[in-house]
């Protein structure tokens, strides 16, 4: 093989490997990939901080947790006591719950959110999905609180709704694929208190949208919980 030979191979594997690695960088920086981004959330609660009771019961046997670690086990695997003093106990547990799922989040090639929080949970988030006080209230053509005619206010990370006998709170904890169906989703804290009597309940939502002209939808953050 001569010399002009193996400089024409030497310098083919070169421009191969420029070419290689350009699509390498491409990929990596691609503007169509939304990676998780925490917004408001910050994790301050330790694992083994002793945190309120927390009641559950099975097979008419009541079970108390005392902090995160024990919670997350117990939380799919037992009946939640329903009772106010609960529902208050359990809002200090949701900095767990969040983290979790956060943790779990991957980056995501499709996005439908369009950056506006406030308008989001204003327009195009279908109440009916879960479950919080206000839902007596919808019927079938009411599902979004502009249906309702309700007031908002709030930044880009929150909407509150205020009304004269209970409080609506929605904080955006973080944006990311955590599903695994590489559409992004929303991870979401919801704080819903009544103003003339002890109901107060501080939860966690992941809301997900898998078609551009649909509602996005609320899902209970413990079923990401294995």
């Amino acid at each position: 093989m001569t010399e002009k030979n193996i400089l024409k191979i030497i310098l083919s594997v070169f421009i191969a490997l420029l070419w290689l690695s350009g699509c390498k960088h491409a990929h990596v920086s691609s503007s169509d990939q939304y990676p998780p981004v925490a917004v408001l959330f910050e994790y301050k609660t330790e694992n083994n901080e002793v945190l309120p009771k927390l009641r559950f019961t099975k097979n008419e046997k009541e079970f108390t947790v005392k902090n995160c670690v024990d919670m997350i086990s117990h939380i799919n695997k037992f009946e939640f006591v329903e009772t106010d003093d609960n529902y208050r106990a359990y809002s200090y547990y949701q900095p767990c719950i969040a983290s979790l799922i956060y943790k779990k989040g991957k980056v995501s090639t499709v996005s439908f959110y369009n950056g506006d929080f406030s308008e989001t949970i204003y327009k195009d988030f279908d109440l009916s999905s879960f479950r919080p006080s206000i839902r007596p209230k919808l019927d079938e053509k009411t599902h979004t609180f502009i249906d309702l005619e309700y007031k908002q206010s709030g930044d880009e990370n929150r909407i509150v709704i205020d009304r004269p006998t209970w409080h609506y709170k929605f904080s955006l904890l973080a944006r990311g694929d955590f599903n695994n169906n590489q559409i992004e989703d929303l991870l979401v804290g919801f704080l819903d208190e009544s103003k003339n009597a002890s109901y107060f309940a501080d939860t966690t939502l992941v809301l997900v949208k898998t078609k551009k002209n649909m509602l996005w939808i609320a899902e209970e953050a413990e079923k990401y919980i294995n």
